[in-house]
């Protein structure tokens, strides 16, 4: 039984895995850079993405979901900085 790739597959795949990529450093790096200067939290900044490729209907749709925690590690990796309080927030939490 031999397998069977089309050269047009691969190079589609590695276009979208680049892109993939390119995105999902893209929405990492921004609150990184913003944590990490000192007149806003002044840490380190953790966050986990997870891309999906496909919508709930099985089209191609795809998007990240991000989880960035309310601080990050001081400078020194010795505590953990929280984020200041909000007094509102449009995204209700």
């Amino acid at each position: 039984m031999a397998l069977h790739t089309s050269h047009c597959g691969l190079a589609t795949t590695a276009r979208y895995l680049q892109v993939a990529c390119s995105t999902v450093c893209a929405a990492a790096g921004s609150p990184k850079e913003v944590a990490a200067d000192p007149r806003h939290l002044g840490a380190r900044l953790g966050s986990l993405a997870v891309l999906h490729s496909w919508g709930s209907n099985l089209g191609y749709h795809p998007h990240l979901h991000c989880v960035v925690p309310g601080g990050g590690l001081a400078p020194d990796g010795d505590r953990w900085i929280a984020r200041r309080p909000v007094s509102s927030c449009s995204c209700g939490g």
